[in-house]
Order: C-alpha cells, then structure tokens, then sequence
C-alpha cells in the first residue's frame, strides 16, 4: 500500500557523527576480519528542534561505496536539504541516493523526522498499515550451530527461522549437519554459503538435501551466472543476497524460481528503492527477506519500521547481526535479540545516543545557527 497523502518537511539544521563499536568477537566479513563495526550517523532537524535519526554504515568486503565515500556523499545530502521544502514521494530524487548506505541514512532521518512532526511511528511513513510486530530469525555463529542446547533454547523461546552459515567446511559434512539439524530442531533453515562453491560442489551439496525441508540456501555459487544451471538441475530453494547489487529490481524477472530475495539496505538503498525490490520480488514469484548488515541500533530502528511497512509479516526478518555489537550508539538497546518485536513500542523509544561513543564530524544550520553548541551540555540525545 502506498503511504498516506503528501505531506512535506523543511530541514532546518543536521549533524553528522562517526562511530567506531566493539565487536563481541572477530567476524570474518567479504574477505575481512572484522574487529569493530563503524558508521556514520545523520540528524536533521526542524526549526521546532524535532528530530530525525538516520545511520550510513558501509559494510566492508560487501558495499560498493568505502566509508570516507559515504562521508562526504552524507555531508552533501545533508547540504543539499538544508532549507529545502522535502516531499515525502520524491524518494528517487533524494540527495545521496546514489549511494546505497547513504540513500538508507537520508531517508530514513527524513522519516524519523516526519514521525515526529506528525506524532506518529516512522513505519506509517511507508504505510498506512504497517505490522504491528514483527518476527525475527534466528543467526547462529559456527559454535552455536553445534550445541543441542541452543538450538532447543531457540525452538522453545518462539523462534521461526534460524540461519546458518555452511561453505566454510567438508561440504558432505556440512550437509549432513543441516539434515541432523532439520531433524532435531523444528525450525525453519535458512543456509548461507556466501557464493563458496562451484557448480558441481553446489550441486553435490543440495543432491545431500533434496528430502530435507529448509526455508533456503542463499547465496551459494561463487560464479552467479551459473545460478540458471542451478536451479535447472536441483529442487532446493535458493536465495540472493550479494548478487542483487548487480542486478536493478526489473532483472528478478529474469530469476524465476529463486524461493526468496535477501534485501539489506544498507547494501541497496533506502525505503523508495526497497519499495521497488519488493514489488519486484512478489512479481516474480520470490519471498522478500529484510536482512540488517551488522548496522548499530539507529539503522536498526530504520530496518524495523522498513520491514514492518514493506515486508511480509509472516517471513521474519534477519536482525540478529546487533547481536554481534559489544556495544552500541544507543542507551538503552534495542528490544531486538528476541524472536516477536512490538513495533509500534520499539519506535516510539526515544533516541538517547552515547555521546562518547560519537564524534562529531559536521553540523550546519539554514539560518547560521548552530544546533550542535545548543546541545553540546545536554549530550546528543534526541525525542
């Protein structure tokens, strides 16, 4: 459903913050050991000092744009709307929209900020009737996928799905595993190989799997344009993820019989974009999945309101990578290491930011005022 009748915004200052969080451990990321997850921030406010949040965190070894790139495209967009009459359809001309992280940023600070002129959640600027909750799946680290016991704690704590990593070992012996796993665990099994095999390894794999119902194996050829041959010749569902930033939403026309479409923001774009991609997907026949990359708590507020809006209620989304942040930008975290979020409850949270986990890195205001020294003694928090 499309969003309810026009209305429109006029920014009167920003400011742009990095930060830089503790991972719980070292994560293997697109090729990169990862010991810290970094990001960029973006507040826009009105001339009444109500405020929109909106986050731009490029995931290394998957983004296309490098952070120092999203910084200086975010200082641009932020520019580029100050002072400016912003129309909530104009999506697709948005300043920084070129740039997957920043498009998420920038749109989803314009949607925080109309929520709060208008008192309502972010997610109804997306749609009318978004889901009032919103079910979550499952992310299990190498360790994790091995103990009986967690897999018992999650089937009987309301989790749906659970995802699990496979093209890291003996193939045959992952297969295996998955099979132990469908057996035991009475959840649904989402395999992410993050493009490790070549075909005949993809094929000897699903062959171990055919009679095993999971959810889908996402991702799993090294070499995309062999994906038709794929699916030709095995009956496992398959997801993309990675391979949809070559791909525009009209290509997944192309790619019937794909079970489900991965959709990360932060790799894609903000809400308009997203839009397309879902519409795109049910088009061809695919299930669209919402999916975080490792965000901190303001783009996971973003991916909350953008699930709840656009996605299908009944296919949790794939949030469960905060869980990966020793720490965050928010104080207190976000209700989202649990399998049902009440949506509605989580949004209408106040943004209360860590000021020492920030830096500011710019700060600009229509008329010459500067906000940021405004609140420089009342920390960065915002309502």
């Amino acid at each position: 459903m499309e969003p309810e009748c026009g209305d429109r915004m006029t920014v009167h200052a920003y400011r742009i913050y990095q930060y830089r969080l503790p991972l719980r451990r070292r994560l293997r990321v697109g090729g990169q050991n990862l010991s810290h997850r970094e990001g960029l921030l973006l507040c826009l406010e009105d001339v009444e000092g109500r405020q929109g949040w909106g986050e731009a965190a490029p995931l290394p070894g998957f983004s296309s744009e490098s952070l120092a790139g999203a910084r200086e495209a975010l200082l641009r967009a932020a520019e580029a709307v100050l002072g400016r009459e912003v129309i909530r359809a104009d999506g697709d001309e948005r300043p920084g929209a070129s740039l997957p992280s920043v498009g998420f940023a920038v749109e989803q600070a314009l949607s925080e900020l109309w929520a709060a002129e208008q008192g309502r959640s972010p997610a109804r600027y997306w749609s009318a009737s978004p889901a009032p909750v919103l079910h979550l799946a499952a992310l299990q680290t190498a360790e994790e996928r091995d103990d009986p016991e967690r897999w018992a704690a999650l089937a009987h704590g309301g989790y749906r799905a659970v995802k699990i990593k496979v093209g890291r070992g003996d193939p045959q012996e992952e297969a295996d595993l998955v099979r132990r796993l469908a057996e035991t665990a009475g959840l649904a099994l989402r395999l992410d190989a993050n493009r490790a095999w070549d075909l005949p390894t993809a094929l000897a794999f699903a062959g171990r799997l055919e009679d095993v119902p999971i959810a889908y194996l996402e991702e799993p050829l090294a070499r995309p344009e062999d994906l038709p041959a794929f699916l030709e010749r095995t009956a496992l569902p398959v997801a993309l993820d990675e391979t949809l930033q070559a791909l525009s939403p009209d290509d997944l026309e192309r790619y019937r019989g794909v079970r489900a479409v991965v959709l990360k923001p932060t790799l894609l774009g903000g809400g308009h974009v997203l839009r397309r991609w879902v519409e795109a997907a049910r088009a061809a026949g695919s299930q669209p999945v919402f999916s975080a990359a490792f965000e901190a708590g303001v783009g996971m507020r973003g991916l909350v309101a953008l699930a709840s809006a656009l996605g299908d209620p009944d296919l949790p989304a794939g949030l469960d990578t905060y869980r990966a942040l020793a720490a965050d930008v928010l104080a207190p975290r976000l209700p989202v290491e649990r399998p049902v979020v009440d949506v509605e409850a989580l949004l209408e949270q106040p943004v209360h930011l860590v000021e020492d986990r920030l830096t500011l890195l710019a700060a600009g205001t229509h008329d010459g005022y500067d906000s940021a020294s405004r609140r420089r003694n009342g920390g960065v928090s915002g309502a």
